[in-house]
């Protein structure tokens, strides 16, 4: 598949279009983060976009990791005055906190992230109501413990590599390796306090340049690229050919999205420890 097309395949799926037909507020906030990378190149002005959708939405402050994950002196700084910017913000609506917080708990159609399982089960009749927070607790640490071994796998990839000249791991360009880090961060970050609905996917369109980049590559990147683009498209697509009424297909959708967010938390791990190394061999002051 050429680019272009992977490109409108991803642009005119169902849950993107769900963002446009909602008028949803979420596409203000992609936007500004759009502007953050093409200020990527002067830090101070990118952040301030991030903030700004931080104070709309809050979560696209875990944006901030691209900064820390370049390992550079100016960006650390940055990533610092934003987050002491944002926890003033916070504390300034603290108040309001507990019911931001609450967001869609319940919710179990049209949405993904790890409290959605247990929701299932329990409109199914399959848990008490009693059972919902022990589970969720569970899938939460068991998402903890996916993601630390799916980001330490990323790092094996790299350190292999290394070891293989015929199937390097090539460094992503600027505001591709920005976008990847923005995007996997905040996907990961909504799926871990899920629910949330379908369209917030539309954030892992940021990655979507880093993820071609290496499409075009060789080795274990490109395939990494393609089942990465391939999951992605299943998930964006499910609800268009398989209802959610089905406790199955509802279980086969979240199945998807876990497998996602694994894949998803190995290439921030690649893309990280890239860019670590690679500051290692050639420091940046």
């Amino acid at each position: 598949l050429k680019d272009a097309l992977i490109w409108r395949l991803f642009t005119f799926s169902p849950i993107s279009i769900l963002v446009l037909e909602r008028a949803n507020f979420d596409s203000v906030v992609f936007a500004l983060l759009v502007l953050a990378l093409l200020l990527v190149r002067r830090p101070f002005f990118a952040v301030l976009p991030i903030l700004a959708a931080a104070v709309l939405k809050l979560f696209p402050m875990v944006a901030i990791a691209a900064f820390f994950a370049k390992f550079e002196k100016k960006n650390f700084a940055v990533g610092v005055f934003g987050i002491v910017v944002f926890g003033a913000y916070l504390l300034l609506i603290r108040e309001e906190l507990g019911t931001i917080l609450y967001g869609l708990t319940t919710q179990i159609s049209t949405c993904f992230g790890v409290r959605v399982i247990p929701n299932l089960l329990v409109h199914h009749e399959l848990l008490a109501d009693e059972g919902l927070p022990v589970l969720a607790t569970v899938l939460k640490v068991l998402a903890v413990l996916l993601a630390a071994g799916s980001f330490v796998l990323g790092f094996w990839l790299v350190s292999r590599s290394r070891s293989n000249s015929e199937f390097p791991v090539p460094r992503l360009t600027g505001r591709s390796e920005s976008g990847a880090l923005m995007g996997i961060a905040i996907f990961c970050a909504m799926f871990f306090t899920g629910p949330q609905m379908d369209y917030k996917w539309i954030f892992l369109l940021l990655a979507l340049p880093g993820i071609l980049e290496w499409r075009k590559s060789v080795g274990p990147c490109r395939m990494l690229a393609g089942v990465w683009i391939l999951l992605a498209l299943i998930f964006s697509y499910w609800t268009l050919f398989s209802g959610e009424t089905s406790l199955r297909n509802a279980l086969l959708k979240q199945g998807i999205g876990w497998a996602l967010y694994c894949l998803s938390c190995v290439v921030f791990g690649t893309i990280v420890s890239i860019r670590l190394l690679s500051n290692r061999s050639h420091p940046i002051p």
